[in-house]
């Protein structure tokens, strides 16, 4: 959507807006008490990446504490988040390979740093044909990134179609939330219900209790085979009433290991237990793959991952500032203008200086 682009854009390069959502209540921070569980194992596929036709694969992204999942059928695929902005290039590699060149719709569940901080990266990578997002907006450096790279992309910019159903290729994709946007960031995530074949899976963003509630008084249909838990597993999310609606087979939880937030939080993986979930965790498994044929789920292997020279290079040097960085460094340019060394003299000998944000 034309007119959600421009008035981001302007808002941000203004610089002058409020956040249109309060920032998030201390929940997100709050430290809360981790009971480490094994995770049940499940019968693990041989069978190669990236997708056939007929069949789904979901890659739960091992991005440390924040959210990355990768749908991918033999006709289309769908990005979901991108996690923090260290994260974009190790994405953008897992993405390649797999194959991909162009990814058919980019998901913003909502503008958080560890949900879209590497989605300025993955968009300078890739064709994005859409990307769907709220008319929620962050004054964060990292979502300016986002919004300046979409348009030196061209990229459509929507919001979600909330109650209303879209086919990605093979993929049916229900926008069940947020229904209204509110004071907490978190719960005006994107919730969708994706269904191939006979398969359904839920995602759920940093959604929490409130917006399980407001989604239950809809008397929608939850029912999921697997969830992709809300807020990386907090306290306050995966409630009892919303898990019995939900009723999943499989509940995936992305969080870091030891992060200082204590997600997974011990209630909720015990909620999950009650309700006769399989649990996997990407702080204890890396990334989690399942594959579906729309009939039944099984376990898939991650890609090979080829790191790109930024994984592999100690610097990462700027041909238009004639700065140089660190690969974490939250001012990285884009891959066309980056040029890479492994000592920090040769840097220096090219005429290039050091970055003051990351000081290397």
């Amino acid at each position: 959507m034309k007119r959600l682009k421009a008035k981001l854009l302007s808002i941000m390069l203004s610089l002058t807006l409020l956040a249109a959502c309060a920032p998030q209540k201390d929940s997100a921070g709050l430290k809360e008490s981790v009971q480490q569980t094994s995770a049940p194992k499940a019968s693990e596929s041989s069978a190669a990446l990236p997708a056939a036709d007929g069949e789904l694969v979901m890659h739960f992204i091992d991005v440390g504490q924040g959210d990355c999942i990768f749908l991918q059928t033999g006709k289309a695929n769908m990005l979901i988040d991108s996690g923090n902005p260290e994260d974009g290039p190790e994405v953008s590699d897992y993405l390649s390979a797999l194959g991909v060149t162009e990814i058919n719709a980019f998901v913003g569940s909502h503008p958080h740093e560890d949900h879209l901080g590497g989605a300025a990266t993955v968009v300078r990578s890739f064709n994005i044909d859409e990307m769907i997002m709220t008319d929620c907006v962050s004054t964060s450096f990292f979502f300016e990134k986002l919004l300046n790279s979409l348009d030196e992309r061209n990229v459509t910019v929507n919001e979600p179609p909330v109650g209303g159903v879209r086919n990605v290729g093979d993929m049916r994709v229900e926008f069940l939330a947020p229904l209204e946007l509110g004071g907490d960031m978190n719960n005006n995530s994107i919730i969708m219900r994706v269904t191939f074949g006979e398969i359904s899976a839920m995602f759920t963003g940093d959604a929490e209790e409130p917006a399980e509630r407001e989604l239950l008084s809809e008397n929608v249909n939850l029912k999921s085979d697997i969830l992709k838990v809300g807020h990386h597993g907090s306290r306050y999310s995966s409630s009892n009433e919303f898990l019995h609606a939900v009723s999943p087979k499989i509940a995936v939880i992305q969080s870091g290991i030891g992060n200082s937030y204590g997600h997974p939080h011990a209630e909720a993986l015990s909620r999950l237990s009650d309700c006769g979930a399989k649990v996997y965790r990407c702080d204890e498994q890396g990334t989690i793959v399942l594959k579906t044929d729309g009939k039944t789920i099984t376990r898939g292997k991650p890609a090979a991952v080829t790191e790109g020279a930024a994984s592999q290079s100690a610097y990462v040097a700027n041909t238009r500032s004639m700065k140089f960085h660190i690969p974490s460094c939250r001012g990285l340019p884009e891959i066309k203008n980056r040029k890479y060394y492994d000592k920090r003299a040769d840097a220096v000998a090219d005429g290039y200086s050091p970055c003051g944000i990351c000081k290397p």
